[in-house]
């Protein structure tokens, strides 16, 4: 992983754990907070395992790329918010917890996505459109790929 990956990880990382525990302090569901930690603690453990997670390696040809990781960011964030608002129900909130936890899955959806450009030294237009459609995607399709894993 690149810096500003391994740099989004963390620093989501961490405002999701803050998350978790004004929920805890909210709710007083220690059974759900314990599953979401040992989530986390899974999640870091292979990140850590198979991507070096948090060292990171820079890619890209030598030349950090912060403009197509941040686009890919935003476009995979829109796509989270796209399919927020498109089964929002009437009567919900348009800005939530459910949103803001959602969004801060973003640099999750977006790790297959930069690890399969880390080989590339350069992007061309079509490439970097193609990469963001992606990502909005990514975004956008997350729940429904979580809630088919979890009924199999």
């Amino acid at each position: 992983m690149n810096k500003i990956t391994t740099l989004l990880i963390v620093v989501f990382s961490i405002a999701l754990v803050m998350v978790f525990i004004v929920e805890l302090i909210i709710k007083r569901n220690t059974k759900i907070f314990i599953i979401e930690i040992m989530l986390m603690a899974a999640f870091t453990y292979l990140l850590h395992r198979y991507m070096g997670f948090p060292n990171y390696r820079q890619s890209f040809g030598g030349i950090s790329p912060l403009s197509t990781i941040i686009l890919m960011f935003i476009s995979a964030a829109l796509g989270i918010c796209a399919h927020y608002i498109y089964y929002l129900k009437p009567t919900s909130k348009i800005f939530s917890r459910d949103l803001f936890k959602a969004l801060l899955i973003t640099p999750l959806i977006l790790l297959p996505l930069l690890n399969s450009i880390n080989d590339n030294t350069e992007l061309g237009t079509v490439q970097l459109v193609s990469f963001n459609f992606l990502a909005f995607q990514n975004g956008f399709f997350w729940k429904e790929i979580f809630n088919k894993l979890n009924s199999n």
